[in-house]
């Protein structure tokens, strides 16, 4: 069984997701970041998609990689 990340389980704890939903949302994250990297984003751009889109600090970015 895959163990849960903290970006899962602060997602969980706070928001009241599923394990599932918290795994969804961890997917869209990581697919987000890739994104922005491929377009040559920048710390900033992630750090802001981080708090924009989930509300979490950029220490979880480890959690999404």
């Amino acid at each position: 069984m895959a163990k849960i990340t903290e970006f899962e389980q602060a997602l969980i704890h706070r928001d009241g997701d599923t394990k599932a939903e918290a795994k969804k949302h961890r997917e869209e994250a990581r697919g987000m970041l890739y994104d922005i990297l491929a377009d040559g984003g920048s710390y900033d751009e992630i750090e802001d998609m981080l708090c924009c889109e989930y509300g979490l600090e950029m220490d979880y970015i480890f959690d999404i990689l």
